[in-house]
């Protein structure tokens, strides 16, 4: 395993993603994966999801104009952004970002989403990954099934809104 991070947050839908929140969100993730890359990781897995995921991925790349490290997408499954999950805006950042991965992995070898694809990828990300950025306020959901098993494995978590 390198020295790995991986992202887990909520969606526009789950989240009040402001243009004001949205910048504090930019601010706080960047200042915490520069600090990631001081510290020697270098290698940063999302799960492709429209809000968060995106955002963390918009920052690596930007990031990468700098640094050397890479940016590797995990999908539920092939044919994701094809889903309704993506509106039209986020289906073209989405397309945008998947273009500028260093590698694109299919968790589950599916074409079309399956029972569990979601929680599949989660642990994939956190199995691949020796710290956890999330952006989580206490909503159940895939985020915090993704901190649950982060926290069972003993991984770093770092909450961007506890910044």
């Amino acid at each position: 395993m390198s020295n790995s991070v991986c992202f887990s947050g909520h969606r526009s839908k789950k989240y009040n993603f402001s243009a004001e929140n949205k910048q504090l969100i930019y601010e706080r993730l960047t200042l915490e994966i520069c600090s990631c890359i001081k510290y020697g990781y270098d290698t940063f897995y999302f799960g492709g999801c429209e809000g968060f995921d995106l955002m963390a991925a918009f920052t690596i790349i930007y990031l990468k104009r700098i640094f050397k490290i890479k940016l590797i997408c995990a999908l539920p499954y092939e044919n994701f952004y094809l889903s309704d999950e993506f509106d039209n805006i986020s289906r073209n950042d989405y397309l945008k970002i998947i273009n500028k991965c260093d590698e694109i992995i299919n968790i589950t070898g599916e074409q079309e989403k399956t029972l569990n694809c979601y929680a599949k990828r989660n642990m994939f990300l956190i199995d691949k990954s020796n710290l956890l950025i999330c952006l989580y306020d206490g909503k159940s959901g895939g985020t915090l099934n993704t901190i649950n098993y982060a926290k069972e494995k003993n991984m770093k978590i770092i909450n961007i809104l506890n910044i």
